[in-house]
């Protein structure tokens, strides 16, 4: 039904986020690969006419504070 008004899944590969695809909403330590890096995203975002609709919500790394 979506598709048939012309919304579209927004496709993101990258693997840091992009701030006008993606909010993070959370992050998490992960001390094994680089800070910023997308780990999970949480949530599709979706756009329209090339417009952000949703964003993409992510969940980046963090290095821990040791």
């Amino acid at each position: 039904m979506l598709e048939k008004r012309g919304v579209k899944p927004i496709i993101f590969t990258e693997s840091q986020p992009n701030f006008e695809f993606c909010r993070v909403v959370d992050r998490e330590i992960k001390d094994d690969i680089e800070e910023q890096t997308i780990t999970k995203v949480v949530r599709q975002g979706f756009e329209l006419d090339n417009q952000v609709l949703r964003p993409i919500e992510v969940i980046t790394s963090k290095k821990s504070l040791t």
